[in-house]
């Protein structure tokens, strides 16, 4: 309904409504608003009746009902995000970075970094500093050793000195212990629960100690050259229990490998020396043994890759045989990597911890050092760098640095830190 405009008087003030809006009775009003007071009468009592022809049991079930719908919306619409997000991600390759932050140092403190928990670890031969990335410290603990080597695990990381008899024991709180050990260490090794194992060696006599956090010896032993031959590596594994030790034997004149498994728990006290399992090799030396967590590990020789598994008795699951020449072995928690000089150039494989191949492809950046990390595997010189993802996809284009780095710690799949003589920049890579 409309009416006919009264006439206005003529005025400066700019004129609201024209002649093509109809303005509306106030009667008009009510009766439209008591029309749809009317219509949600009317559901309520649909909705009310529905309601009463049920039972309780019946009323709580269509309220699950309800409940579960808006569930499975709500998780629908966080997958669809979630496949958005990694779909982009997956298609993205960067080609350069952005430096957010930079850490001069005096030149030769010799810091070195890592992750640990999240977070950055800085230690030199003065001490260590665990801090946010926004150089928050969380905490800075002194020490002197002249060649600083360090192991993580979980909640805990250890710092020895090599060719030294001291050692810190560090968790997210700051220092735990710091203690000193009768021979000169070669390697250490934590666990999750803080023990830890040192490898030590003098006058051409080693031995290996078991510890707990505050350094009591909880086991030792000598190792016999005669009997077992020359430790080239160890690691233990995650839960502190089992100890790989791949030792270098020469029989006839022929080199080869015998890979002990050592353990720490009761089934090890019943046997000789505490091995629970051990594997000989003719001809194969492996260098390098890498326990991924409580029960998997691998061992990296000069013609093979060998995957072991085994809550108590480690026992070989797969063997790997490689006839090109490895040149490089990387590794984590989760994967076993090996760059190779075949026929064709070089050829970067990549294995679960089970043995399966997850990824071969032919690569032809001229790297000097490879690692993996943050699910990346990161190859640099002293002039550029890349990245590649498990998938095979190049994600960081070869990529100019401004230094030579000694090494790059990354923090997340696109935040990085580049170790440099004289400083540290954390970048994070950009298209």
């Amino acid at each position: 309904m409309s009416r006919k405009k009264k006439d206005k008087p003529v005025s400066s003030e700019p004129e609201y409504f024209g002649d093509q809006f109809d303005l509306v009775d106030e009667k008009d009003l009510l009766e439209e608003e008591d029309s749809k007071k009317r219509l949600d009468r009317q559901y309520f009592d649909r909705k009310r009746q529905q309601l009463a022809g049920m039972d309780y049991q019946k009323k709580i079930t269509a309220h699950k009902r309800k409940i579960v719908r808006r569930i499975i919306l709500a998780a629908a619409g966080v997958a669809l995000l979630a496949g958005i997000i990694l779909t982009v991600s997956y298609f993205t390759v960067y080609s350069s970075y952005k430096v957010v932050d930079t850490e001069k140092r005096t030149s030769g403190s010799g810091a070195r970094y890592a992750e640990f928990y999240g977070k950055i670890l800085r230690y030199s031969k003065d001490g260590a500093t665990f801090y946010e990335k926004e150089n928050k410290n969380v905490w800075n603990e002194s020490y002197e050793m002249k060649e600083p080597i360090m192991d993580i695990c979980g909640r805990y990381m250890v710092i020895a000195e090599e060719n030294g008899t001291h050692v810190c024991v560090f968790d997210l709180n700051g220092k735990k212990s710091s203690f000193q050990v009768a021979m000169p260490i070669k390697k250490v090794q934590i666990s999750e629960k803080g023990t830890l194992v040192l490898l030590m060696e003098q006058n051409d006599e080693h031995s290996l100690q078991y510890l707990d956090t505050q350094g009591t010896v909880i086991a030792e032993g000598k190792l016999a050259f005669e009997k077992s031959g020359y430790p080239l590596d160890i690691s233990l594994s995650d839960d502190g229990f089992k100890l790989a030790v791949s030792y270098l034997q020469i029989k006839n004149g022929v080199p080869g490998t015998n890979m002990a498994f050592y353990s720490f728990a009761s089934i090890g006290a019943a046997e000789i020396d505490n091995i629970v399992s051990n594997r000989e090799y003719t001809g194969t030396v492996f260098p390098t043994v890498n326990y991924a967590d409580d029960k998997r590990a691998v061992a990296f020789g000069d013609d093979r890759l060998a995957f072991f598994s085994g809550s108590q008795r480690p026992e070989m699951i797969k063997e790997i045989q490689v006839s090109e020449e490895i040149k490089s072995v990387f590794y984590n928690e989760k994967y076993a990597g090996i760059i190779v000089d075949s026929k064709d150039g070089m050829r970067m494989d990549v294995y679960d911890m089970d043995g399966k191949q997850i990824l071969s492809r032919k690569i032809d950046f001229a790297y000097d050092r490879v690692k993996i990390a943050k699910d990346r595997i990161i190859l640099y010189n002293d002039s550029q760098w890349c990245i590649y993802a498990m998938n095979g996809r190049q994600k960081l284009s070869p990529c100019k640095l401004s230094q030579p780095v000694s090494d790059i710690v990354a923090l997340s799949s696109g935040r990085f830190i580049l170790v440099m003589a004289n400083k540290t920049e954390i970048v994070k890579l950009k298209r």
